[in-house]
């Protein structure tokens, strides 16, 4: 009985840092990451074409750049400069990154 409990301990104890390292993973393709978005934006491929997205689409779009990580200082200060600017400074943006 006593070895049966220990064979379980020992067999939870080596599968559970495989299972807990799995999970963030899945959890993490669970929806488009701001790359993704950012993509489908900038080559006008799957989604809305830039000509034709309302001015909080194009607010989102530029915010998803400006949140992307491997995103760089000059598109960084491109990027405000376009918010701040007008709806065609954000199109105009996002066309041409």
């Amino acid at each position: 009985m006593i070895t049966n409990r220990i064979a379980l301990a020992l067999v939870a104890s080596v599968f559970a840092p495989a299972l807990l390292a799995a999970a963030p993973a899945s959890a993490a393709d669970a929806g488009p990451s701001s790359a993704t978005v950012t993509a489908a934006v900038a080559t006008d491929d799957p989604g809305t074409p830039v000509d034709e997205m309302s001015e909080e689409e194009l607010r989102a779009a530029i915010a998803a750049v400006l949140a992307d990580p491997d995103s760089g200082r000059g598109v960084e200060r491109e990027a405000n400069e376009a918010l701040g600017g007008t709806v065609e400074d954000m199109r105009e943006f996002l066309r041409t990154g």
